[in-house]
């Protein structure tokens, strides 16, 4: 995989977390799959270079 699908596969992800999360804002009944609901929220909403620190930990 190069870093183009790489990058790309995280973006995806990110935005997969996030629509996770906002499907729990509107539907009460549906949990998202990761609990941690929040804390994928504000990963999701970091700049790239903060995202990438915080992978990196």
């Amino acid at each position: 995989m190069n870093s183009s699908e790489a990058d790309k596969e995280k973006q995806r992800l990110a935005d997969k977390k996030f629509e996770d999360f906002i499907q729990g804002l509107y539907d009460p009944d549906h949990e998202a799959p990761n609990e941690d609901r929040l804390d994928n929220f504000a990963s999701s909403m970091l700049p790239k270079k903060e995202r990438q620190r915080k992978e990196i930990r």
